[in-house]
């Protein structure tokens, strides 16, 4: 993975973290990612509701997946990047990957602002976009938890 497209950029965008969760897109990242967001067994009900998400979040597929912190005293700091065969198609995806803090979490039916993070700003450069994050109102930002539990609406491609 070292030497794999966006690689270098990723890791530049991600900077000094402690933590990180990466994720390198193979043939078939997207639609495991989607089945790990999902789950295994829903309602009716719970599977219009995924749909109704992965309609309004699908965004393009992505080569790399970052998500970072950092855990200093204070309010934590985070970084969701997102690597891309084009500048193009970075560019094309920033506003929908910019509101990921409003998106709303599959696993725990509420936007990650209320729970996870809080997006403090975002950025296309090249072909990657960069997401800055801190802690929610009401919790402490877990960047590398989400990725654990595949709690990734804000990445679905």
């Amino acid at each position: 993975m070292a030497d794999g497209p966006g690689t270098a950029e990723v890791v530049e965008s991600i900077g000094r973290a402690d933590n990180a969760y990466i994720v390198p897109a193979a043939d078939k990242t997207c639609s495991r990612l989607r089945r790990a967001v999902l789950g295994r067994s829903l309602t009716p009900q719970a599977l219009a509701e995924f749909m109704e998400i992965e309609r309004r979040y699908l965004g393009r597929a992505w080569l790399l997946l970052a998500l970072a912190q950092r855990s200093e005293p204070g309010p934590r700091e985070g970084t969701i990047s997102l690597s891309y065969d084009t500048a193009e198609d970075a560019s094309a995806d920033l506003a929908l990957r910019s509101g990921a803090s409003d998106m709303k979490s599959f696993q725990q039916l509420r936007p990650y602002g209320d729970f996870a993070f809080r997006t403090t700003d975002s950025d296309a450069s090249g072909n990657v976009i960069t997401i800055s994050a801190t802690d929610p109102e009401n919790g402490m930002l877990d960047m590398v938890q989400l990725g654990t539990v595949s709690d990734l609406v804000f990445a679905l491609c």
